[in-house]
């Protein structure tokens, strides 16, 4: 349901996960549900509510010793902090999450860290250091086999291309990546390429026609995130389009 975009059968049944897991002392699994709570709350933009399950999360699992769900929980709050404009904790958080991660030697996790690191660079305007983590990010999720990560990886650096040295190369690569994104069904993904892509047309194109195209991608990008309820994407694409 989550992934429908439909938060309030998802919360039904979150919920009803959390009740049924406190009851039966599944301190693991109420730490994970909790975490899941968390995102519907962000999505929705409720960020208050958002924060405040996540470090209910980080509380359980580091009070049971499940590294794996501190870092998700200091990843996922790093997420909030970035979504309110508090960059140095988001940036801390995010950073905590990826140390655990590297030390137990969780690649999945890792890769998904380094990808918050690199995009909270890109929204700084630091693209050296935004190129770095997404490359460390991009070459994990290959040799995993991540799909998802490897787009989200590839799109951050494609626009880095377009806005760099390589417009028409960059813009190439998103058009390639969008089909990807949309062929894996995945409404997130497509929404953050077309961003990405609509804004590199919308700034950095050279003419009228690119402009118009970036307005346009931009305009389906808020359309679906609407319609998902995703507010940070509804937020980030209203600021692209409003400056």
């Amino acid at each position: 349901y989550a992934i429908q975009g439909d938060y309030e059968k998802s919360m039904q049944n979150f919920e009803q996960s959390l009740e049924i897991k406190t009851r039966i002392g599944d301190q693991a699994g109420m730490a994970a549900t909790l975490g899941n709570i968390g995102e519907i709350y962000a999505n929705q933009g409720d960020y208050a509510r958002a924060l405040q399950n996540y470090e209910q999360a980080l509380e359980i699992a580091t009070r049971i010793g499940d590294q794996r769900g501190m870092a998700g929980s200091l990843n996922n709050i790093g997420a909030v902090y970035s979504d309110q404009g508090n960059y140095e904790k988001a940036l801390q958080n995010f950073e905590q999450s990826l140390e655990i991660r590297t030390r137990i030697g969780d690649q999945s996790g890792m890769a998904f860290s380094l990808i918050n690191i690199g995009e909270f660079y890109y929204f700084q305007n630091a693209p050296d250091s935004s190129r770095k983590y997404l490359e460390q990010s991009l070459a994990i999720a290959e040799e995993i086999g991540d799909k998802t990560t490897r787009l989200w990886s590839s799109c951050y650096l494609a626009a880095l291309t377009a806005k760099g040295s390589d417009f028409d190369g960059g813009v190439k690569q998103l058009r390639e990546i969008l089909e990807e994104a949309q062929e894996l069904g995945n409404f997130e993904t497509v929404i953050v390429v077309r961003r990405l892509l609509g804004k590199v047309l919308l700034k950095y194109g050279s003419g009228e026609m690119d402009k118009e195209e970036g307005r346009a991608i931009l305009q389906e990008a808020l359309a679906l995130a609407t319609e998902k309820n995703l507010a940070h994407e509804i937020k980030r694409i209203n600021d692209i389009m409003e400056k």
